[in-house]
């Protein structure tokens, strides 16, 4: 994104910044160690384990859960539940068993790799792989492996209200559903782990990895319907051989009614919708605005999008269904509520909802074909239509954006940049409207001009744009500035430049922020971060520039 005072040079992008550095390094952070051994537990080195044949066969619960995972935390929870040995994997996962099972010593000790999510210092196993310990120092003893011929089938006989939501995404660390549930009996089941579930107060309970079971009371960290569908579930229940109890990263999940349940990431068209009825939100959209105004209107699917929109139906139409890039591309935050995601650029939030006897209501239908409306022949005098072009692709084309609009036409746009200086209009997702002198941040013309397809929100008979495509008029010939290049040279002081880094609103990469208005760049920024004392700077957002003290983390960055 340009930098507001010098729209030559980029200061970051969306979640995202040009970060630069003083030169000042602090202290390299501690290193990462296997624990020898807390409180009489011995380490026993790195075993091998499987998903579906685990080497120490009961998962507990730690302290906290997996996400401050520590060996203390681990060997104490088996000792409390009286086995000898316990067994840290995946940064988060703790088992126990007074003999291993399946699996061994491993011949190479560096697939226990990974950190403990409570403790970097330490490592707690990794993929497959499990660091051991044992009470005393015993030696492990090998017992038979328990042997079956698992023949799973996605056939299970729910609980009354209860619905099949289908196979979902999870990851560890950022998982669908937060709270991990322990069967004390052994073996998990769907039917246990509903159980499980419903006993903690919970209205939605998944199943993953053949044994481990996880409730909430919604979707969590935007997980939804895989994009492989249920291909990725297909692991038996180690309670019951002839259920399917997920996959690797794959949960079946499982929701009571009556209820709304988020279903996944949905693809979507501007004339082509998934959801047919788009509803006139008045202030902010949240989630819960838009369910109860599609409740309310009778439909039992609800869809926001692109951060400000609600879009309803009874059925999935124009061959409409979950995104191929998973929920990626519902990135978007809701503007009433920054902590909840609204979709995102031809993506839908999705939600269904299920009745009280556990059924849902959706269905297909034929697709269909949009036709584009036209553009007006006259316009205001001295202004002209110059093209459709690519909007965002390395920030907005134009720098001033207009409060959004129900009523926005191609008229209304131009006179209203016109009437405070511009001479450049910009017409974008039907109801937006920019302004500007130049075209910015490198903004190319569409390979056609039909991807400026959408109707106006004030008028029916124009064509305001479309997602990330603008339609731009212009009073004379139309500018265009060249894509913003890093400053690397000519910088205040020892500073450098360090590159590009990732940043998220809720956990930011640098906690310190001024906000320049129309006058960031990289010499502003700095310079203020300087005299600040302050030994990193980063500019984000084209005029946010943010800064750490020296002593906070050091560099090389990641």
């Amino acid at each position: 994104m340009p930098c507001t005072g010098v729209p030559s040079q980029p200061c970051g992008g969306p979640d995202r910044m040009n970060l630069f550095w003083n030169g000042i390094t602090a202290p390299p952070p501690p290193e990462t160690i296997t624990n020898l051994g807390p409180d009489g537990w011995v380490s026993e080195g790195c075993y091998t384990d499987s998903v579906t044949a685990r080497a120490l066969a009961n998962r507990v619960d730690t302290t906290g859960g997996g996400s401050v995972m520590t060996i203390q935390l681990c060997v104490s929870a088996c000792k409390t539940a009286g086995y000898s040995l316990a067994g840290a994997e995946y940064s988060g996962e703790c088992y126990c068993d007074n003999a291993f099972i399946n699996g061994g010593p491993a011949s190479d000790q560096t697939i226990c790799s990974m950190k403990c999510n409570g403790n970097s210092t330490e490592y707690c196993g990794g993929a497959d792989a499990m660091n051991l310990y044992s009470f005393g120092g015993a030696a492990p003893v090998s017992a038979s492996p328990v042997t079956s011929t698992p023949v799973p089938s996605a056939t299970v006989t729910l609980p009354s209200s209860w619905a099949s939501l289908g196979c979902y995404t999870d990851t560890n660390g950022q998982r669908a559903l937060t709270n991990f549930r322990n069967n004390p009996n052994g073996g998990m089941t769907v039917e246990t782990c509903i159980g499980l579930c419903v006993n903690g107060g919970f209205s939605i309970a998944g199943v993953e990895y053949g044994g481990e079971c996880y409730c909430d009371s919604k979707v969590m960290n935007n997980h939804g319907l895989a994009p492989d569908r249920s291909t990725g579930c297909n692991m038996a229940c180690t309670g019951n051989a002839g259920e399917v109890c997920g996959g690797p990263n794959r949960l079946n999940a499982y929701a009571a009614g009556p209820a709304w349940v988020q279903l996944g990431c949905y693809s979507d068209q501007p004339y082509q919708r998934t959801l047919a009825n788009s509803m006139q939100m008045t202030g902010t959209l949240t989630v819960e605005i838009c369910l109860a105004s599609c409740e309310t209107a009778g439909y039992t699917l609800a869809g926001v999008e692109y951060g400000q929109e609600c879009h309803c139906g009874n059925s999935f139409d124009n061959g409409g269904g979950p995104a191929p890039d998973g929920s990626a591309g519902c990135s978007m935050a809701c503007n009433g509520n920054s902590t909840e995601i609204c979709g995102g650029s031809q993506r839908l939030s999705m939600y269904g909802y299920i009745n009280a006897d556990g059924t849902m209501s959706a269905t297909v239908s034929a697709s269909a074909t949009p036709t584009p409306v036209p553009t007006p022949a006259e316009l205001p005098a001295g202004w002209s239509y110059s093209g459709c072009y690519i909007d965002n692709a390395n920030g907005r084309i134009l720098a001033t954006q207009q409060p959004d609009s129900n009523t926005v036409t191609i008229e209304s746009c131009i006179n209203t940049c016109s009437s405070i200086g511009y001479s450049i209009a910009g017409l974008e997702y039907s109801s937006q409207c920019f302004c500007g002198n130049e075209i910015i941040a490198g903004g190319v013309v569409a390979s056609t001009d039909s991807q400026c397809a959408m109707e106006c929100s004030g008028s029916s008979a124009e064509t305001c744009g479309g997602p990330d495509r603008m339609s731009i008029y212009a009073a004379g010939a139309v500018q265009v500035a060249p894509a913003p290049a890093v400053q690397t040279a000519d910088l205040p002081g020892t500073w450098t430049y360090q590159g590009c880094l990732s940043d998220d609103v809720g956990y930011r990469t640098l906690p310190a922020e001024i906000d320049f208005g129309q006058n960031n760049s990289a010499t502003t920024c700095l310079s203020y971060c300087a005299s600040q004392d302050y030994s990193i700077g980063g500019m984000e957002y084209g005029a946010q520039c943010c800064k750490l003290l020296h002593n906070f983390f050091a560099p090389p960055w990641i």
